[in-house]
């Protein structure tokens, strides 16, 4: 999660996230969705609209 908070503003994709957790995209996607119920597109989204509208909890 870190990388993704560190570089969500950069525009950072699937692809970024996964290329910096060692795994491939589709792995990535497997396991986002058995840690956390949602893809990772859909987090990064979410995310970004959290940080548009100021509220960071």
């Amino acid at each position: 999660m870190g990388y993704i908070e560190a570089h969500l503003d950069d525009g950072c994709t699937v692809a970024d996230i996964a290329a910096a957790a060692g795994l491939r995209p589709r792995r990535l996607q497997q396991l986002f969705k058995e840690e956390r119920g949602t893809t990772p597109t859909a987090f990064l989204r979410d995310l970004r609209a959290l940080r548009r509208s100021g509220d960071r909890s």
